[in-house]
């Protein structure tokens, strides 16, 4: 299996706002800008699952 066509994912619990490279997969994984998955991190906390109820997006 070719590991460099893969995808980096992001890891599945928190979401740490520093990591430049689990941002973007977050934003793509949300489908929201970076700005908005900052704001909905200062209002609930890191936890994946407060962020995604916050920013109104199920996880697919």
């Amino acid at each position: 299996m070719n590991t460099q066509s893969l995808r980096p994912q992001p890891a599945r619990r928190e979401i740490d706002i520093a990591d430049a490279e689990a941002m973007k997969c977050w934003c793509r994984h949300l489908r929201a800008t970076k700005a908005e998955i900052e704001r909905a991190v200062s209002t609930v906390g890191p936890s994946a699952a407060a962020v995604r109820k916050e920013i109104g997006r199920k996880d697919r």
